[in-house]
Parts: C-alpha cells; structure tokens; sequence
C-alpha cells in the first residue's frame, strides 16, 4: 500500500523549501544539527531522521534558509535557524 500511494520527490525540488526527503542543517543554541525529513514509517530520532508529521519536521516544512522557526516544548521554546537545505 505505501509503494502504491508513493510520490517520488525530484532531488532539484528540494534545495529551495523544506521537504519530505531534505536534509536540513539548523543552528539551536549555538550547535549545528542536521535533520532529515521522512516519513512516519521512516522515523529514527536518535539518527536524526524526523518525521514531517512531528513537532520539529512541521515546524522545518516550506521554510528557507536563513528563516528561523520557533517551536513550543513542554518546557517553553527552542528556536531553530536554516542553516541549509539539501
């Protein structure tokens, strides 16, 4: 059923606006992180594979380099800043 419903996503697609299948690397803090956007089925956030429906991965969703994004936490708000998108 996944392959049947599958979309394939065009690698020159992805450099302008956060998509499904981009890696991201974001500054928090003063530390770079990089992020890939997948799938629900795909998540692994110990390996920083996040999922587009998650916090973070919807917060990261159409945005460009240089934005930053602000995402509420139980314990207040992490700002995140676009570093790149491949």
């Amino acid at each position: 059923d996944t392959i049947k419903n599958a979309n394939l996503i065009k690698k020159e697609d992805q450099h302008q606006k956060v998509k499904i299948g981009s890696t991201v690397k974001v500054s928090k803090e003063g530390k770079e992180l990089t992020f890939r956007i997948v799938g629900s089925n795909e998540t692994r956030p110990e390996s920083g594979l996040i999922s587009n429906e998650s916090p973070l991965g919807r917060g990261f969703l159409d945005k460009s380099v240089g934005e930053e994004i602000i995402i509420k936490v139980p314990s207040g708000e992490v700002k995140y800043k676009i570093l790149s998108i491949n």
